[in-house]
């Protein structure tokens, strides 16, 4: 079994501004590779698909997802086969399934690369396979007891937020850290906060405004706790149009998809304070609040602190510190340049040192 240094609180750093809540440094394999609060889920699941005697996993995920290379690394660790299901089958061109398959993964290639139908047949792969199945979003279904035991796992990173915290920026994609901080907040509650801002940046955050609520009701059959006591739910595309009848803490939305400030496809590199966030999701958000500095001038302070779910892992993470004993190069060219030889099951790709 392996250690448990995975469930240390991740650092809260301070900017010009903001506080920030800095899931990208957990970053196990090295700081240029995968990291943040869904890798961290990984190793749950990977560490309970192991508890349960499976010999490997199977997972679904778009082409560009970081989902690939880190069940793969996990699973390494483990001691587990990984099959990456995947839409595109030119492996060079995309890093993040380039990583994956650098880490040992086989892929199964798919004709159809939405994540849905990438979700389903990874699921019918490990019902013929005996795999376990990890889900598209590294997520979970299933019964109250087994959501909030995943949730569990991210509660814990509320544990050495600043306890003057009077407002809570989150990313909502997935919607996985926003459910995972809201059931720590109700179990480690801090006592001067009063709102909790969520970005609609995608997937669920977008499309299905009530998904964190009814999953928080659903969790609630389990942790026994009632969450609408605690959280006042009113997640319209944008705050000024909720109505809250006070006594809570506020949970308000800014949708920047469903606004139509961008698109999911679309990636806004932002840099502030020394970090650089992930253009595709963190990214899009600063781009926001800077467009919109008089909204947000309230909460231009110390008493507001920003969750930074993760950055984006670049091709040279596969390069870990114990190996980097002197410069390396990879195969790795942009897209329409293919040079990696591939069977339809695995990946042939090579790492030279100069």
């Amino acid at each position: 079994m392996a250690d448990k240094n995975w469930l240390s609180p991740t650092p809260i750093t301070y900017g010009k501004n903001w506080a920030y809540k800095r899931e990208d440094l957990f970053a196990p394999f090295g700081d240029k590779g995968i990291n943040g609060s869904k890798l961290r889920q990984v190793f749950y699941l990977c560490e309970l698909a192991k508890e349960l005697g499976y010999k490997g996993i199977v997972s679904g995920a778009v082409s560009a997802s970081p989902q690939h290379p880190m069940v793969t690394r996990v699973a390494l660790k483990y001691g587990l086969s990984s099959l990456c299901v995947t839409g595109a089958s030119k492996i060079e061109q995309y890093p993040m399934l380039f990583m994956a398959g650098k880490y040992g993964a086989e892929f199964h290639f798919s004709k159809v690369g939405y994540a849905p139908a990438l979700n389903l047949i990874s699921k019918n792969i490990a019902k013929e396979k005996n795999l376990f199945h990890l889900e598209t979003n590294i997520t979970v279904t299933g019964e109250p007891d087994y959501l909030y035991k995943f949730h569990k796992i991210g509660a814990r990173q509320v544990e050495n937020l600043p306890r003057d915290l009077k407002t809570l920026m989150i990313p909502l994609g997935s919607c996985n850290s926003a459910v995972s901080v809201l059931v720590g907040l109700a179990e480690d509650p801090l006592p001067n906060l009063e709102k909790i801002i969520l970005f609609g940046i995608g997937a669920y955050g977008s499309s299905k405004p009530d998904y964190v609520p009814e999953r928080m009701r659903k969790i609630s059959q389990a942790s026994g706790i009632n969450y609408d006591g605690i959280f006042e739910f009113d997640l319209e595309p944008h705050p000024q149009l909720a109505q809250f009848t006070g006594g809570r803490i506020k949970v308000v939305r800014y949708d920047l998809n469903g606004t139509g400030f961008c698109t999911y496809k679309d990636t806004m590199p932002a840099e502030q304070d020394g970090i650089v966030f992930h253009p595709r999701y963190e990214g899009k958000i600063i781009h926001y609040i800077n467009r919109n500095k008089a909204e947000f001038a309230p909460y231009q302070n110390k008493g507001n602190c920003f969750w930074n779910v993760g950055v984006q892992p670049t091709i040279f993470g596969i390069i870990e510190p114990r190996q980097a004993k002197q410069p390396y190069r990879t195969h790795w060219k942009p897209p329409n340049l293919p040079l990696i030889a591939k069977t339809r099951t695995k990946a042939n790709i090579t790492l030279r040192t100069k």
